[in-house]
């Protein structure tokens, strides 16, 4: 303190120096490092809130329930992650069966990626709560679309099943789909469009694809049985041509209602 005093008269001594000027200053000055002393403190006891993209566990009451397919000829397996919940499944280019997931509802998006940890797709999707749906993945690498379809499981009874039908081969023509089993039924359809979901009686079916150009059968799916409960994906996925390893198939994807 006394060398304080005496620092400054030495100052005024020797450079006429305004002592009230220099208090003033070094007031200020004092007072802004207690500023900055009372913020840092109060930044090392905050509670830092979570990041945005920080993963939620989905409540009892927050989901919707999705079935993925996989038509995409390049990949045979895909992995659909989510930025709401942590979401892992595997999605196989060859599959018979499936299961609904569970899913964040409200906006969100899936993103896809393939076995290299190449990110291929993101889908921004708003699914309601307890709705069931399926997303068909297709396409090829560098051109993947995603189709969103409502599973309207009220249609499902205790004695029916319910079918659908896509086209997501990218360079079969427009193809006539003929259902044969316990009832016939034949269906126009063009590369990206799919029936509604139709009621079916349980019982053996299958299904040709004829090109509609000149009445060629290019495609015959399996004889596949269809249990009551049950919801029928029949995928018109591979190529005629484009890719040797990928042949036109019809991919039915069985999935049963508990």
């Amino acid at each position: 303190m006394y060398f304080f005093i005496f620092f400054q008269y030495f100052l005024s001594f020797l450079f006429n120096f305004d002592i009230l000027a220099f208090k003033k200053l070094w007031i200020v000055k004092l007072k802004f490092q207690i500023i900055i002393f009372i913020l840092f403190v109060a930044f090392l006891g905050c509670e830092c809130v979570t990041k945005i993209d920080t993963p939620k566990i989905i409540s009892p009451d927050d989901y919707a329930n999705v079935i993925f397919v996989n038509s995409i000829v390049d990949r045979d397996i895909v992995t659909v992650e989510s930025n709401k919940i942590p979401l892992l499944h595997k999605v196989h280019y060859a599959a018979t069966e499936n299961s609904y997931q569970k899913v964040y509802s409200g906006d969100s998006f899936f993103n896809l990626v393939d076995n290299n940890k190449s990110n291929l797709i993101n889908i921004p999707v708003n699914l309601d709560k307890f709705t069931y749906s399926t997303i068909i993945l297709y396409g090829r690498r560098y051109s993947i679309k995603a189709k969103i379809l409502n599973d309207s499981i009220e249609l499902l009874g205790a004695t029916n099943a319910l079918i659908r039908i896509v086209h997501t081969s990218i360079d079969a023509p427009e193809v006539q789909f003929r259902l044969k089993g316990k009832s016939d039924s034949t269906f126009n359809l063009k590369f990206q469009s799919n029936t509604h979901l139709f009621s079916i009686e349980p019982g053996e079916y299958s299904i040709d694809a004829v090109d509609m150009h000149n009445g060629e059968v290019i495609s015959s799916s399996r004889v596949f049985n269809v249990k009551k409960s049950s919801i029928i994906n029949a995928v018109l996925k591979g190529t005629i041509n484009s890719l040797p390893d990928k042949p036109l198939i019809i991919d039915i994807i069985s999935t049963v209602i508990e």
